[in-house]
């Protein structure tokens, strides 16, 4: 707890941190900074780019000048899906004593597919006593709230999740990513080939999961195949129509066989929705009572948003290092909601 707002800096300024602007500043958060390299948002006020009243803040393009002279006590990153991506943002920050919160998915257990990286971070981390953790809709929704009704579960024999969202919804690089507009041969030459040895976005959210239940690897796996439209559709992001049997996204399926004797296994679909398509969350828990639990129609940019912002008294208040939402039970700490300003807690 501390007598002042926290002083934040929001890196990367694309659709999720408009919501993440204006959950700060609603959380009683002070945005002392906004960092992104797009030409057209440059010098603009963060708070009339969030769609709020003007902060006094204007997003620069000079992350080391705007970190230097701002002083946060927090960076938000925004920016990439893989460890690669954000390793030299964030330890930019960590360098500074800053500590970083970031809604990277390899970053939220990427001891096994980026551990050299992770472990330089979390050198770096410990050296000048900040705190880095990557959190968002897998916090909640892939990890706490599926280990939470596992505890009302006699005995498992597997877990298994069905996870979809828009790729319309988080621009250009993840619709790349997933192939949309791509022929079958194609994506089989160029997306599906890379995907072979880089992990999907569910890769380490079961990674994070055996993690927290106390089930050790014995194998993993993961498959990737492309999602064909039925009939041409357009994509706004990529300014393209996609015709009829092109890709329109990626299915993913991640299977881990534990020591344990359970398997986990998640299948995420990731593509151009069609009118009246929406998002789904739906786990099932194979055993002693099999149960099924979903979240229906969940907002995900939203949901990632909050839990970005709300993850920040974790941060302020956890020991130094790189930590990952999986270990944070054994400081203490829990996904709560925050009820009073974010500085109070």
């Amino acid at each position: 707890m501390q007598e002042t707002p926290i002083r934040v800096v929001q890196y990367g300024c694309g659709r999720m941190a408009r919501y993440i602007v204006r959950y700060l500043v609603e959380c009683g958060a002070e945005i002392v900074g906004a960092i992104d390299k797009n030409p057209a948002l440059i010098g603009t006020d963060v708070g009339v780019f969030a769609g709020i009243a003007p902060l006094g803040v204007s997003i620069s393009d000079d992350a080391e000048t705007v970190l230097e002279q701002t002083k946060p006590q927090v960076a938000i990153l925004s920016l990439y899906g893989t460890m690669a991506e954000i390793a030299g943002p964030a330890e930019s920050c960590l360098k500074r004593g800053i500590s970083v919160i970031t809604s990277c998915e390899e970053a939220f257990y990427p001891q096994n597919t980026a551990g050299e990286l992770y472990r330089h971070l979390d050198r770096i981390a410990k050296a000048h006593q900040c705190t880095m953790l990557a959190t968002g809709m897998q916090d909640v929704f892939w990890l706490n709230m599926a280990t939470c009704v596992a505890g009302g579960v006699h005995h498992i024999d597997a877990m298994e999740a069905i996870i979809s969202y828009n790729a319309e919804e988080y621009g250009k690089a993840l619709s790349l990513a997933h192939g949309v507009g791509l022929s079958l041969e194609e994506f089989r030459a160029t997306v599906g080939r890379e995907t072979e040895q880089m992990p999907s976005y569910i890769w380490n959210a079961v990674e994070a999961l055996c993690r927290k239940m106390g089930w050790p690897i014995k194998n993993l796996t993961q498959r990737c195949e492309p999602y064909l439209a039925p009939q041409p559709i357009r994509s706004e992001v990529l300014g393209l129509t996609v015709p009829k049997g092109n890709a329109v996204g990626m299915i993913s399926i991640v299977t881990a066989e534990t020591m344990m004797g359970p398997t986990v296994t998640m299948k995420s679909v990731g593509k151009i929705y069609a009118y009246g398509e929406e998002d789904l969350c739906l786990w099932k828990i194979k055993g002693e009572p099999d149960t099924e639990f979903s979240v229906r129609n969940p907002a995900t940019v939203e949901h990632t948003a909050a839990a970005t912002v709300n993850r920040i008294p974790t941060v302020m208040n956890a020991p130094s290092g790189f930590l990952t939402a999986a270990e944070l039970r054994e400081y203490g700490y829990n996904m709560e909601y925050p009820t009073y300003p974010l500085h109070f807690y």
